[in-house]
């Protein structure tokens, strides 16, 4: 049996919904305006677009970025107890050049910058649920994912699906896939009496789900229907809405970058290292290669005979360095038929 990976980025919800599901560009140009008029807002901006003079429009996760690190900064000056917090007081910072000088305006009004950069933020993630929370429609999704899935779960392939986005759309599409009665790609998520939840153990033995015929659903940065009981150490499954504070949410947005080390962040990753080792035809659908991290996994991991299609309606660099086959068209009925053509040549 052949193992097809399918790695969905933004590209890939667009496609389904240009409207409900922006790619971070047009997400930025989708801010209320509460947050396009806050001060904070306007000089995270200005300073973006001094730092990346002549790059392509700025997008939310830039803003985030930034966002990230000044926190981080404000954090580390309210703190007594952190080097840059210590060093501020009394004066030290400026003792072994032999200057005196008052950091006090600094130390006593950063707690109130620090709370300007939580609301900023807490406002940019009440959009982040408000427009990825939708589902799509059946009709929506007929010439795009069920017309993939339709076959792919059919064929005589293992599929393992894997994406950043956030959205709910795939899940929507593998209820609906012909045959959808045998599971075929399992999403992890189990009912226990009215309660439902996410089985994190699924990713976590996957060396007992090396071989077979099932695959997984993993949403490498979390999900807007996730969120934490920390008591349990269990992760629900409910509404798409915002819960007033963005650690409550099991999802690596907004603006992560870095190296995922926390459950089920981990989890997840280690199961796409070991997939990749596996993966005969690895198919990236509007996936913009941004990722450092998940960059390095496909330079390290993927295995040197597996064959990679790129659906993007525009170019874009990938990390391979063997040809890969783009397929500059949206993720639509066209493409599709491109991709499956593939597949069944490389059989």
């Amino acid at each position: 049996m052949r193992n097809v990976i399918v790695f969905a980025g933004a590209g890939a919800s667009k496609a389904v919904d240009p409207q409900a599901y922006p790619t971070t560009v047009e997400f930025f140009e989708r801010l209320p305006p509460e947050v396009k008029n806050d001060t904070l807002f306007a000089l995270l901006t200005k300073h973006l677009r001094r730092a990346v003079a002549g790059s392509p429009a700025i997008d939310i996760e830039q803003v985030l970025w930034a966002l990230q690190e000044l926190q981080t900064f404000l954090d580390a000056v309210t703190n007594p107890h952190s080097v840059p917090g210590w060093f501020l007081q009394d004066s030290r910072l400026l003792q072994p050049i032999s200057l005196t000088s008052n950091f006090n305006n600094l130390t006593e009004n950063a707690p109130r910058v620090l709370e300007v950069v939580h609301r900023l933020r807490h406002a940019i993630d009440t959009q982040v649920y408000d427009l990825y929370g939708r589902v799509p429609s059946e009709e929506q999704i007929l010439t795009n994912w069920l017309r993939l899935l339709d076959t792919l779960v059919t064929s005589n392939v293992r599929v393992d699906i894997f994406t950043t986005n956030y959205d709910r759309i795939i899940e929507v599409a593998l209820r609906h896939v012909r045959g959808s009665s045998v599971v075929r790609v399992d999403t992890g998520r189990r009912d226990e009496d009215v309660e439902r939840y996410l089985d994190d153990r699924v990713w976590t033995e996957s060396s007992t789900r090396s071989t077979g015929e099932v695959g997984l659903l993993t949403k490498l940065h979390g999900s807007v229907d996730w969120s934490w009981d920390l008591a349990r150490e269990r992760i629900f499954i409910s509404d798409p809405l915002f819960k007033g504070d963005h650690r409550r949410h099991v999802i690596l947005y907004p603006g992560f970058k870095g190296v995922p080390d926390r459950p089920p962040f981990n989890y997840f990753h280690s199961y796409f290292a070991s997939r990749l080792a596996l993966v005969d035809h690895i198919i990236f659908i509007g996936f913009a290669f941004r990722d450092e991290y998940i960059n390095d996994m496909l330079q390290r991991f993927t295995a040197p005979r597996a064959i990679v299609t790129v659906v993007n309606p525009v170019e874009v660099k990938s990390p391979f360095a063997a040809e890969v086959q783009h397929i500059a068209a949206p993720f639509a009925a066209d493409a599709v038929k491109q991709v499956l053509q593939r597949i069944e040549m490389a059989a």
